[in-house]
């Protein structure tokens, strides 16, 4: 009788290797129950493979979600404990929910990790700041500048932090270095027109935050600093200009303008026709 290995059976049956049709039916089975548990286990890994992928990409995506951005990167580490950048990833995940504690925990970890990563220190910096603890956030941001001269962010945030500390003077020296190092910095010239505003430097404080204006100018915030800057100066038509332009995101500050400047916002009224 053939079969779909009937070649093999009659061979069997002729004896041409001496081997019994029972033996070669058990041996049959035992090879393919072998490759069989082969095949599944490379479906397996080819599984484990994939989600891995999936769970890496989640994890550097920047557009993931804080909560599914913790759960892939912490997939990342339960494959790979040594992976530095998923520490610092899952950590900046823990400080956009609010949770400051566990992204510090992940960023001193990716510093066990490698010492000289100066992003986690600027990151721990990051989160010491928000909990409060200044002289921890400068003693962070200090040490990403020590491990990178041209970290325009350290500088930027480590100026904030001396402000914080009524160190007005390093704030201004660090504001002018991060505006060295990264000229289009919207964030670093808006934070030294606040420097300058504390030094009661009101001319440097237009010119500074008009340029923040300039780099970035669907900022209602930094319109909404010009106006009172302007104001200061006297020019009040000006700051009615900055509080008024024709820009849904700057009109949002026109009720709080409203009671800064007062009749600035108020100003004269044309009449409607009828």
């Amino acid at each position: 009788m053939m079969t779909a290995d009937g070649a093999q059976v009659s061979a069997c049956h002729l004896r041409a290797n001496m081997v019994t049709c029972r033996d070669y039916k058990v041996r049959l089975r035992k090879g393919t129950a072998m490759f069989r548990g082969f095949a599944l286990a490379l479906l397996s890994l080819l599984s484990v493979s994939t989600a891995f992928a999936d769970a890496k990409s989640e994890c550097s995506d920047r557009n993931t979600p804080p909560d599914r951005k913790i759960v892939a990167c912490s997939e990342v580490i339960r494959a790979d404990p040594r992976t530095d950048g998923a520490y610092i990833r899952r950590g900046n995940a823990y400080h956009a929910k609010g949770d400051i504690d566990r992204g510090i925990a992940d960023f001193s970890k990716a510093i066990d990790l490698d010492p000289k990563l100066a992003m986690a220190y600027y990151n721990r910096g990051y989160a010491y700041e928000g909990k409060g603890d200044i002289d921890r956030a400068i003693a962070d941001f200090s040490k990403a500048i020590d491990l990178n001269a041209k970290y325009a962010k350290a500088y930027n945030n480590r100026g904030n932090a001396y402000q914080r500390k009524g160190d007005n003077d390093r704030a201004l020296a660090d504001y002018n270095k991060a505006i060295d190092l990264d000229p289009k910095s919207a964030e670093a010239y808006n934070n030294r027109g606040n420097a300058y505003h504390r030094k009661g430097d009101n001319d440097r404080v237009i010119a500074d935050y008009s340029k923040a204006i300039e780099l970035d100018p669907k900022n209602a915030g930094y319109a909404r600093s010009l106006g009172l800057a302007r104001y200061r100066k006297g020019d009040f038509n000006a700051a009615a200009a900055e509080f008024l332009i024709d820009n849904p995101l700057a009109q949002s500050i026109t009720d709080h303008a409203s009671s800064s400047v007062g009749r600035i916002v108020r100003g004269p009224r044309r009449t409607t026709a009828t």
